[in-house]
């Protein structure tokens, strides 16, 4: 089942690379790995959220997820 998810979730996330190849990397980065980055955390936070109870509102937890994906992990 987890690896149903996961190749859902990665269909979507190349879905939205393509919908956004205008903004592409400085860097050489195969879309494939940015694929498999994002579905990964994607998928370490869900299952970090639902092991702590769903605590935090779901929203939230995407919100955050996104701000970590799109920004970067902030500096200590």
């Amino acid at each position: 089942m987890l690896g149903s998810i996961r190749e859902i979730l990665c269909d979507l996330v190349r879905a939205e690379l393509a919908a956004n190849k205008d903004r592409k990397l400085p860097d050489v980065v195969p879309n494939e790995l940015i694929v498999q980055f994002v579905v990964g955390a994607f998928l370490s936070v869900l299952i970090w959220w639902l092991d702590g109870g769903a605590k935090l509102p779901p929203q939230q937890v995407d919100q955050i997820f996104r701000r970590l994906a799109t920004e970067g992990v902030p500096s200590a």
